[in-house]
């Protein structure tokens, strides 16, 4: 938020006088998205759990100390869990260097207290905790994160850090199957390779593996909602992957308890990929507006959007097909436009009113966009579009999601989709019915050929628009080649979380 934002009061060169009263309705906009873009509300919440769990005799110099750390929700406490022989003592450590947290791992404690660690069962539960815990509240005195490596492995461990309330950030548990996990153990035995404590035989590693899989899911059931799972990649080699994979999960948010601002998503992607239906679903979800960009083409004359229905091109209809009852679609110099608002909530005067995102930006203004918020898929499509919204206080995305998938999955997706002639139908598969079978009709635009223009016109322009929307942090590209079930959950993790903290440096 720009000084000033608020009128008068908001510098010391603008102090407010005995006259002046805060315009708090008018201001309502910037201080919701100033509240959200800063935390507040995660930030006082941890606060008050910081009181509440340490009740510390001095409670403004705590709260000072928690304010004082690196990252905004307190010292990053990270458990890492995993099978054995996948390399997570590994990982563990570059997390801990990458991040600058400190590393507390169960076997090397034990180790230097001159406990031997290559016995087929775990080591005494109750020394193993009492080493960890010491490691854990000397961290946790001086403010400081740490990675958990090799503990907690059953639920009498676990007790020990809730008795100390001692509640982790993240639990990074790495899975791999029986099957993965025997070849890793073959590799790293044939390339002399024996870190983490590898099992030198089969039924060492048999053993461990049921020991595992019968305490690893009770000593973390209480950490549910702070679980991510990272499958191991098939390449024993492949470390780097892996390491990726764990710092992206390190730096999510947890989802945020506190009020939320109405949502403004913009999902993007080439033709075939699925973003409208992606993004009709994500609408549905949030319980916001969802408003197809599709139905609002660039006119040949303004270069503004303007409703479908004004394009004569697009006035077309199947043979047979009788004109549907719908209600008309006004463009924004015919149709009683929203007011738009200036940075103080007040009505801009009747001259200033066009949209410079023409009907398209007043339908986003409209009362049911600006309460419930909205979803749109398709636009922006040109970079001075995407530089109009980001610039426009009240519409600029909170939001922004690009789907990528090859040309030859978008074409695979479109290839069976036919229109009936006369019913105007949509099939995916043929009919048994040989008389409707002959009326399907293939849509110009789902044409292979057109399908492939149409993918290298997104991804020429795609990078601009990225460009001009990131403005925060707050867009994001996913893989959208795989099961739209899984693109759908990593949309939603995108959207209803926090960003993410910024990548460090390496």
């Amino acid at each position: 938020m720009e000084p000033g934002a608020l009128e008068h009061g908001t510098t010391l060169d603008d102090p407010v006088d005995a006259d002046q009263k805060p315009n708090l309705r008018g201001s309502n906009h910037q201080i919701s998205e100033y509240l959200k873009d800063q935390g507040a509300y995660d930030i006082f919440n941890y606060l008050l759990k910081e009181l509440l769990t340490r009740q510390p005799e001095d409670p403004l110099e705590h709260m000072l100390k928690c304010l004082q750390t690196e990252y905004p929700l307190g010292p990053l406490k990270v458990i890492v869990s995993a099978p054995p022989c996948v390399g997570r003592t590994t990982q563990a450590r570059s997390l801990a260097e990458h991040f600058g947290l400190e590393y507390i791992g169960a076997g090397e404690l034990l180790r230097e207290a001159g406990v031997k660690t290559d016995g087929l069962g775990y080591a005494d539960e109750a020394m193993t905790a009492e080493l960890v815990m010491q490691r854990v509240n000397q961290a946790s005195a001086e403010m400081r994160g740490f990675v958990l490596d090799g503990f907690p492995r059953t639920r009498f461990q676990t007790s020990f850090l809730k008795d100390r309330s001692v509640v982790p950030s993240h639990v990074l548990v790495l899975t791999a199957s029986a099957e993965q996990i025997r070849r890793r153990r073959e590799w790293l035995l044939a390339s002399s390779h024996d870190s983490d404590g590898t099992p030198v035989s089969e039924e060492a590693l048999d053993l461990k593996l049921r020991l595992h899989s019968c305490h690893s899911s009770s000593a973390l059931e209480v950490y549910e909602d702070k679980i991510s799972l990272v499958p191991v990649p098939e390449d024993p080699d492949d470390e780097e992957t892996l390491f990726r994979q764990l710092e992206s999960r390190v730096r999510t948010l947890p989802r945020s308890r506190g009020p939320h601002p109405p949502p403004r998503v913009v999902i993007l992607g080439p033709r075939g990929i699925g973003s409208k239906e992606h993004a009709s679903r994500l609408a549905a979800r949030l319980g916001a507006v969802f408003v197809d960009g599709a139905e609002y083409p660039l006119d040949s004359v303004t270069g503004l959007p303007s409703p479908r229905s004004q394009h004569p091109a697009n006035k077309r209809r199947p043979p047979g097909v009788k004109k549907a009852t719908t209600l008309p679609i006004l463009d924004d110099s015919s149709r009683p436009a929203s007011p738009i608002r200036n940075f103080s909530g007040v009505e801009m005067p009747h001259e200033e009113r066009r949209d410079p995102l023409g009907a398209l930006g007043s339908r986003l203004r409209d009362p049911d966009c600006s309460k419930q918020g909205w979803v749109i898929c398709g636009f922006p499509t040109t970079e001075e579009h995407a530089v109009a919204l980001s610039d426009d206080a009240f519409l600029a995305p909170t939001r922004v999601l690009a789907l990528n998938a090859s040309t030859a999955t978008c074409v695979r997706r479109l290839r069976n989709i036919l229109t009936d002639a006369v019913t105007g139908k949509v099939w995916t598969t043929l009919p048994k019915n040989e008389t409707i079978r002959k009326r399907l009709l293939r849509r110009a635009e789902d044409h292979p050929n057109a399908v492939r223009e149409a993918h290298m016109s997104h991804a020429r322009a795609i990078d601009g628009i990225l460009e001009a929307l990131n403005t925060g942090g707050q867009c994001t590209q996913i893989a959208a080649d795989g099961a739209p079930e899984a693109v759908h959950n990593t949309i939603v993790e995108f959207v209803e979380r926090p960003l993410p903290l910024p990548p460090r440096a390496a």
